[in-house]
């Protein structure tokens, strides 16, 4: 009877630790899932903050023109080049582009208060010059170089502006120098005409006898008159240069020292000497 009773004993000793085991071995499985699901769940959402982040940064890295300033578009030919300064003081790096922004002229700063302006410089192909330039919108006044001893300056800007810069060809003028003793004055006409008043100078250009309008086709050509002081007496007159013949034509004005250089093809010299 005590055998049996121990065999009893036995059993349901085995079962119970059978058991405890199996309790073990589940509960663990069960913690093993839970952490395995807390490490899910935390990469996702380590991974939804990245992605958060990363788009404010795209926010924050908005282009210029969504900034509040007023854009100016410059609008050229290949003949042009435009060259901006973020301030007054161009003597600093430029950028080349067709597009500035109203800015603060001491510090830079974009602006949108009406108190902006864009500084910046011309440069043309060769054998071409300024025509014009145009500006649509609201301002107050564009500056030339002569007045602001630097470059063009736009001023209290308060809208978007157009800028049209308009390249023209140069105007090719053949100069006529004077070289002149003490006692001699050199007074030019525009045309044959010398009936009017002429100018007093040193420098002339050729030009059309008729209206007077300035030459580059070897057609021009330069009237004037040397008038002499008492003490001296002319000499001679000499020119230099491209042109075909030098014309005494006292009969133009009644004096005898009224002269005509024609078709003049070059720059040239008159040397003009006394005795």
């Amino acid at each position: 009877m005590k055998t049996k009773t121990k065999k009893i004993f036995l059993s349901l000793f085995i079962l119970c630790i059978l058991t405890c085991f199996t309790l073990t071995a589940v509960a663990c499985g069960t913690k093993t899932q839970n952490a395995s699901d807390e490490t899910t769940t935390e990469t996702t959402t380590d991974t939804t903050d990245t992605t958060e982040t990363t788009e404010k940064t795209d926010n924050d890295s908005e282009p210029i023109t969504t900034v509040n300033a007023y854009t100016v578009t410059f609008v050229t030919d290949e003949n042009v080049t435009v060259t901006v300064y973020e301030t007054q003081d161009i003597n600093g790096k430029g950028t080349v582009t067709d597009t500035a922004y109203a800015r603060n002229g001491d510090t830079g700063t974009l602006s949108a208060d009406g108190t902006g302006q864009v500084n910046f410089t011309l440069s043309f192909s060769d054998g071409y010059t300024l025509g014009g330039i145009t500006v649509s919108g609201t301002y107050k006044n564009v500056k030339a170089p002569e007045d602001t001893a630097a470059g063009y300056r736009i001023m209290k800007i308060e809208s978007d502006l157009t800028v049209t810069v308009k390249a023209v060809k140069e105007e090719t003028k053949y100069a006529v120098t004077f070289v002149v003793p003490e006692g001699v004055t050199i007074t030019v006409y525009d045309t044959q005409d010398v009936s009017g008043s002429g100018t007093v100078t040193d420098t002339a250009y050729a030009r059309s006898g008729d209206t007077g309008e300035i030459l580059s086709d070897g057609t021009g050509q330069v009237n004037f008159i040397v008038s002499l002081s008492d003490s001296v007496e002319l000499d001679d007159i000499t020119v230099s240069g491209g042109y075909k013949n030098l014309k005494n034509d006292p009969e133009a004005d009644g004096s005898a020292n009224y002269y005509r250089i024609t078709k003049i093809t070059s720059d040239c010299t008159v040397t003009i000497t006394t005795k």
